[in-house]
């Protein structure tokens, strides 16, 4: 019995060091980089180390991974040495089902659910050791990657796969269920990934709904204007209203009123960006913060004034509508009755989609006014429908050149 005695410690040596490595493992994947970089920030020298780990993640998973081949393969193989002199050829087949059930249940179910729960406690206590192997390992590592590399030439062992939009969305709405973030939360988050999706020509009012001031108005008279319209900034044109060069804000019309003047709005108007109806929204934001400006005028691709676009009118895609002090807008799409709603034709058809929980079909529009008009194919009258997907879709309001409200029925069993 004393001979096997070397053997036996071995044994429990490696498997201690088989669960240390699966409680690492689990809470260096688990661990979040903003609570260990509050630590960092309080000045935590072991959480320093940590986060130099998750930086080179894909490596320490590396190492972490074949530490744990080479332990487990130097488990088997004691056991079978020691099953073999005890209990002889039929003990070595017993033994190493026994271990695998035991490495199953100590060296991975258990510590890896520990560290699940307490990922930056256990990623903390394991941080030194792992380093230690990371330092050890490094030069079989980068061999085993190199050889990886020839076999499937690529991003090699130690890149690491990104996350995608959808699996994203997908551990968003799992984190609301289990009540880890609000609803309120989850809403903004899908708001956001919508956003980076979506063209200025889907957010912008349309050139035909724009009331602009001609650059030789009256301070006094634009601010009538204004006042009446409710809008803070007016866009100003030169000879044609499509030729929008400039705009003028609501309290700067104010301010000159108050010092006696009534100038032309074209000396007080500010310049605009042009920028193409096909941008990005969020390239649009980020180029309305870079030159300091909340207005802009989108372009068609024949250089017509497609429409206006305000920085509010950014924020509130990613927010939702947010109204002025004592202003009553009226809901885009109201319940009107069980299966039936009034729709503002402006509506983005992919709002519609989310609310009737049904495919509507695709094409060049953007708004459920264009799609009635490209599925009619001319500017319908009040009165007139169509189905669409099994719902029937009743023009109830339009003018000459479009159409303005629009009524979904469900015709659905």
């Amino acid at each position: 019995m004393a001979e096997n005695l070397p053997l036996v410690v071995l044994l429990v040596a490696m498997l201690g060091m088989a669960v240390y490595l699966g409680a690492a493992e689990a809470s260096l994947l688990r661990v979040r980089r903003s609570a260990v970089e509050v630590l960092v920030d309080e000045g935590d020298r072991g959480a320093r180390r940590l986060l130099r780990l998750i930086d080179d993640l894909p490596r320490v998973m590396n190492t972490v991974l074949l530490t744990v081949l080479l332990v487990q393969i130097g488990a088997a193989t004691v056991t079978g040495l020691l099953a073999d002199r005890w209990f002889g050829s039929l003990g070595v087949t017993v033994a190493s089902v026994l271990l695998t059930l035991v490495m199953f249940v100590y060296a991975e179910a258990i510590p890896k659910t520990y560290a699940v729960r307490h990922p930056l406690r256990v990623a903390k206590a394991t941080t030194s050791f792992v380093t230690l192997l990371k330092k050890l390992f490094r030069p079989v590592v980068s061999l085993l990657v190199w050889l990886a590399d020839l076999q499937a030439p690529g991003q090699g062992i130690a890149g690491t796969a990104g996350i995608t939009e959808d699996e994203l969305r997908l551990l968003a709405a799992q984190a609301a269920q289990s009540g880890e973030i609000a609803d309120t939360d989850l809403e903004l988050m899908e708001r956001a990934f919508r956003v980076g999706d979506q063209r200025v020509d889907e957010i912008l009012v349309p050139r035909i709904d724009v009331i602009s001031v001609s650059a030789e108005t009256r301070a006094r008279e634009a601010l009538e204007i204004a006042v009446e319209s409710g809008h803070r900034r007016l866009p100003v044109h030169h000879g044609d209203p499509d030729e929008m060069t400039g705009v003028v804000r609501l309290r700067d019309l104010a301010r000159h009123l108050a010092e006696g003047l009534d100038d032309p709005v074209g000396e007080l108007a500010r310049e605009v960006l042009v920028v193409p109806e096909s941008k990005r929204v969020l390239e649009l934001l980020r180029e309305m913060q870079r030159a300091g400006r909340h207005f802009a005028v989108a372009v068609d691709e024949h250089g017509g004034t497609a429409g206006i676009v305000t920085i509010e009118d950014v924020v509130e895609e990613l927010v939702g509508e947010v109204a002025d002090e004592g202003e009553e807008r009226p809901e885009p799409i109201e319940e009107i009755a069980a299966g039936q709603w009034r729709v503002d034709a402006r509506v983005p058809v992919t709002d519609l989609q989310a609310v009737l929980g049904s495919e509507l079909p695709d094409g060049d529009w953007n708004t459920v006014g264009g799609l009635v008009l490209g599925l009619i194919g001319r500017i319908p009258r009040a009165g007139e429908q169509v189905d669409v997907a099994g719902d029937l879709l009743v023009v109830t309001a339009a003018s000459r050149r479009r159409v303005l409200e629009v009524e979904i029925r469900r015709n659905r069993s």
